[in-house]
């Protein structure tokens, strides 16, 4: 029964001028339902009452409303949000899509976007193992037998998919594996004399030379080619007994003229002149002090050495741990191993000892760390 019925009904009872006993309490029941009708919350800022009546209502102090508003603030968004998008699906395809499922996809992405969010900070790993890439561009080496010379079987090396298809035609004396989209392959051919030509030269996945740049191999031992870096394109290759840097392209982009390199993993890469160690940019330039013997990066790290003793510098070469140990390891887990006298230590990746020299003779993570 509505309040206005009710209200109707009270007023004509009590238009009667004679009450018997039954009419009297439905009176006083019509009454108590107009009553229990009428009531409503006291009038608070601080306070929204929200139900039929005061005993049924719920009470929502400043914390809720908060939260009831951004709950309608995202309920809201995601109801606009949608709108434009059947909007825009409308005019591509002349017919709307329902709401509920652009909602739906919509409320799904922003719950991913909340995990990766909240997952963020703590650096969240799964799985994380040694990186193994087995198909580089989709491809990886492989061998097989083409002849056999003298009783020994001969072998050409080529490049085959994922599903074991070669892909590459396997005529290589050797190969090295992809990385951006070329590879260094090496070939034994007779040139226009007749006379032996073993050298290296650049492909790209479509098994297409990449470039003009041919590398002899003029040793047995040393393989005049290294690998690209992961940090810069460049990788280091030997033309005339000196090192320069070869981008993807099969360019040289810093001139030959080094007697030793190591690989752009980091910012910066080793190089020798001579009796002098230094590192070099991506653009050739020397960054740094110069040193009589360093090693490659490790962890953005790099031992070097000066008089016989070691030190580390950090990926813009600056020298991070004085060169005051008589051998260190490289870095490993962000730690390494130092030794100064007859005593060890351990450094972390700022330079700071975590263990001091000077305490103990021998420590057992020198199982651990390789010391040079």
């Amino acid at each position: 029964m509505g309040k206005k019925d009710l209200q109707r009904k009270n007023n004509d009872l009590e238009e009667q001028p004679i009450l018997t006993q039954e009419s009297a309490e439905e009176v006083v029941e019509v009454q108590q339902e107009v009553a229990a009708e009428e009531v409503i919350a006291p009038a608070n800022d601080n306070i929204i009452k929200i139900g039929d009546n005061q005993k049924t209502a719920k009470t929502l102090n400043k914390f809720d409303i908060f939260w009831v508003k951004i709950w309608a603030g995202i309920c809201a968004f995601v109801n606009t949000i949608s709108i434009y998008i059947n909007k825009g699906i409308k005019f591509v395809f002349r017919k709307e899509a329902p709401l509920k499922y652009i909602k739906a996809v919509i409320s799904f992405l922003l719950i991913l976007l909340c995990v990766f969010i909240i997952a963020a900070p703590f650096n969240i790993t799964v799985n994380e193992v040694e990186k193994l890439e087995i198909y580089s561009n989709g491809l990886t080496v492989v061998q097989k037998q083409v002849a056999s010379h003298e009783g020994r079987p001969v072998y050409k090396y080529g490049y085959a998919n994922s599903d074991g298809k070669t892909k590459i035609e396997c005529k290589y004396d050797n190969a090295m594996r992809f990385k951006y989209g070329v590879a260094w392959v090496n070939s034994v051919d007779k040139d226009e004399n007749g006379y032996t030509k073993n050298y290296w030269y650049l492909i790209n996945t479509a098994g297409k030379r990449v470039g003009n740049v041919e590398v002899l191999q003029t040793n047995d031992y040393i393989v005049p080619v290294g690998q690209f870096g992961n940090k810069h394109k460049l990788a280091p290759v030997l033309v005339g007994g000196k090192y320069c840097f070869v981008n993807t392209k099969g360019k040289i982009t810093i001139e030959g003229m080094f007697d030793d390199v190591g690989n752009f993993d980091f910012k910066i890469a080793r190089v020798r002149m001579g009796a002098q160690t230094y590192f070099i940019n991506k653009s050739g330039k020397r960054v740094g002090e110069i040193f009589s013997d360093a090693r490659d990066f490790s962890e953005g790290r790099a031992a070097v050495s000066r008089n016989n003793l070691w030190g580390f510098v950090d990926e813009n070469g600056n020298v991070i741990a004085d060169l005051e140990y008589e051998q260190v390891s490289n870095f490993k887990q962000g730690y390494a191993l130092v030794k100064r006298g007859a005593t060890y230590g351990i450094i972390d990746s700022n330079g700071k000892s975590v263990v001091k020299t000077g305490m103990y003779t021998d420590l057992e993570l020198r199982n651990f760390f390789e010391m040079n």
